[in-house]
């Protein structure tokens, strides 16, 4: 719905406004700068406090632990550990040579710290088969797993 505000023509050919037109104008600039100041304001009070925000949604879902979730990283677990059985049994088969040493040995590590994370993946799996609703976050316990019309699932908490 507009706003039908007349105007007259003066002697030289331009409109004039009347002085409706004249007051709407006056009334809209001075709400404008009360907004651009009030804007200003909360900018300026925003930055002057020393506060700091952070997004914590990833990481929460990276600490949230659902029976899905878990039975997919261990399938990435057992999959990785395969693998790397597989490249030592390969090094077993060639030339001992201080290379190959070196690769065992980083190998070997990787190994332990997969078996690592498989046993605390059965742990925080226990944790999540006795708690009421049949996941765990390790952030926050009022944390739930919820599926979104995305991509995965997002935590609300």
């Amino acid at each position: 719905m507009g706003l039908f505000v007349e105007r007259r023509i003066v002697g030289n050919g331009r409109y004039c406004p009347n002085a409706s037109m004249i007051s709407i104008r006056t009334t809209a600039l001075r709400c404008a700068r009360s907004v651009r100041a009030l804007l200003n304001s909360a900018v300026r009070w925003a930055f002057s406090t020393a506060s700091v925000a952070i997004d914590e949604s990833k990481n929460n879902r990276d600490k949230n632990f659902t029976k899905a979730k878990v039975q997919r990283r261990r399938a990435q677990l057992e999959e990785s550990v395969a693998r790397y059985l597989s490249q030592l049994d390969k090094a077993d088969r060639q030339e001992p040579s201080e290379a190959l040493a070196t690769k065992v040995t980083r190998i070997a590590e990787k190994l332990t710290k997969l078996k690592e994370e498989m046993g605390r993946l059965a742990f925080y799996e226990k944790q999540m088969l006795a708690s009421p609703g049949r996941q765990i976050s390790l952030t926050d316990s009022d944390c739930r797993s919820v599926a979104t019309s995305g991509r995965g699932f997002g935590v609300v908490g």
